[in-house]
């Protein structure tokens, strides 16, 4: 929790935007704003917040809690505070020089200065992910450096009543949050939508003496793992951003694979399925043990807080040396998983 009667000194602004001049009706004096000096529309100021929240909880500035949210698989941001009005207030202004040394807003414009969360409400999936960022107001857009930092500040003056819009672009999908309100605009609904979790801990399985056999020989196999998991995504590498309203699940588990002279080989469209459907993508990557890491990719509902999932290692046994086939003398039993996210 931070605190939030500690006094904070004032911080210097990273940057300013002018995107319309400020209009001075008479001669500048040094170090002072004019009679008659008006912030006009369109002009944006963005800097340093400090290490502290500018609002507690209690205030009417605290914006934190009404979803004022964004997440994409490379970032995530909250607004924690948000000021609007005619005049920045003297305690935000106190904040940063480039907030005090701006004159009141002109006619039929208003601030909205908002304060970046130092730790948002959501976390980024990936990394190393690239990211842009931009400012709408009305028609006009003006692009920002990089992502707001956290504990940062957005001030921008804006026509009353004109959209204001915070826009960050993950891989080709933009998300707004409204400067004034805080609502997401044209949000990925899968990151909001009350699904508590993004992984979900599966009851492994134990397949214990299946006999296979060539004709002539018999092998027992087994293969147990304690573990299985299942994770939802709405964007992966190499995949992109799943279809709207659906999410990636990926199932993951350890498989035996290879024996001494047998190697037990799944099949990728039967083994593990959803509804009866087999995965769209279907991954194994070596241990060097024998064992394989499975990775099975399937499409589901993104509102869907329980997944049903059926494993059964269908499949067929193989020599290791040959290749030719073994056969199972009795199929395997599934086994039934249930993802709760």
């Amino acid at each position: 929790m931070f605190p939030y009667s500690r006094a904070v000194p004032r911080t210097h602004d990273k940057f300013i935007i002018p995107l319309t001049l400020l209009i001075a009706l008479a001669p500048a004096v040094s170090g002072c704003s004019l009679f008659g000096e008006r912030t006009e529309a369109n002009t944006l100021v963005t800097g340093d917040g400090g290490t502290d929240p500018w609002c507690a909880s209690s205030d009417d500035a605290w914006l934190i809690d009404d979803g004022a949210d964004l997440k994409g698989p490379h970032f995530a941001l909250s607004i924690l505070c948000h000021y609007q009005g005619a005049e920045i207030p003297e305690d935000v202004a106190a904040r940063a020089d480039a907030l005090a040394d701006l004159p009141k807003a002109a006619n039929g414009v208003e601030f909205l200065v908002n304060q970046i969360a130092h730790s948002p409400i959501y976390k980024a999936e990936f990394e190393d992910g690239e990211t842009a960022a931009w400012i709408q107001v009305g028609d006009e857009r003006t692009d920002l450096d990089a992502l707001p930092a956290p504990g940062s500040f957005l001030a921008v003056a804006a026509p009353e009543g004109e959209d204001a819009v915070l826009w960050v672009e993950d891989d080709g999908r933009a998300q707004g949050l409204d400067l004034r309100t805080g609502e997401r605009h044209d949000p990925v609904a899968a990151y909001y939508n009350g699904v508590a979790a993004e992984s979900a801990s599966l009851s492994g399985f134990n397949y214990v003496d299946f006999e296979v056999t060539d004709g002539t020989d018999s092998w027992f196999l087994t293969c147990p793992t304690p573990w299985a998991g299942a994770t939802r995504n709405a964007w992966l590498d190499g995949r992109g951003w799943a279809e709207e309203g659906q999410v990636f699940m990926t199932v993951a588990f350890n498989w035996c694979h290879t024996y001494t002279e047998v190697a037990w080989v799944l099949d990728p469209e039967t083994a593990v399925t959803v509804d009866g459907a087999g995965p769209i993508a279907w991954e194994e990557a070596a241990t060097g043990t024998g064992s394989v890491q499975v990775a099975a990719i399937f499409s589901v509902p993104g509102d869907a807080a329980e997944i049903p999932i059926v494993f059964t290692p269908f499949g067929h046994a193989e020599s290791v040396e040959t290749g030719e086939p073994w056969a199972f003398v009795e199929d395997p039993e599934p086994t039934d998983w249930l993802a709760r996210f």
